[in-house]
């Protein structure tokens, strides 16, 4: 086994594949952590792992923490959930280089918070995804 498929890997790939089919800009918009010209480059989501488990070593549950970046607040919270519908109808069973989603699992429901630049608004959410990590068949 070559090792764990990372939850942004996984989701990155997720996310755009859905953005192609759903039309959805941010969807394609995916980063590690806000850009600097975050304004200029609304909307897009923030996709950080936060914890989680691997008790057996096949299976990873990473805990990930996904915030939505919109101009207005009306859509920073329709982004937030149209995410959320999107990881728990959609994720389950997606593969993704040696990587099955089995579960995924909602933290924290999308809420928003206050951002620092005053022309953007922010969503966030938590999830555990269970993830099971294969090989192939040989």
């Amino acid at each position: 086994m070559a090792g764990y498929v990372t939850a942004y890997a996984l989701l990155k790939a997720f996310l755009a594949e859905l953005g192609e089919t759903d039309q959805v800009a941010a969807f394609k918009n995916v980063h590690r952590r806000p850009p600097g010209n975050l304004a200029h480059n609304v909307p897009l989501l923030v996709v950080v792992r936060f914890g989680g488990t691997d008790d057996k070593l096949t299976i990873d549950r990473p805990r990930i923490q996904i915030d939505v970046f919109a101009s207005t607040e009306d859509t920073a919270e329709r982004l937030g959930e149209d995410v959320r519908a999107a990881l728990r109808t959609k994720l389950p069973r997606y593969m993704h280089g040696g990587a099955v989603v089995g579960r995924v699992e909602t933290l924290s429901a999308p809420q928003l918070l206050p951002w620092s630049a005053s022309a953007v608004f922010r969503t966030s959410a938590r999830y555990q995804l269970t993830v099971h990590q294969y090989a192939g068949i040989g």
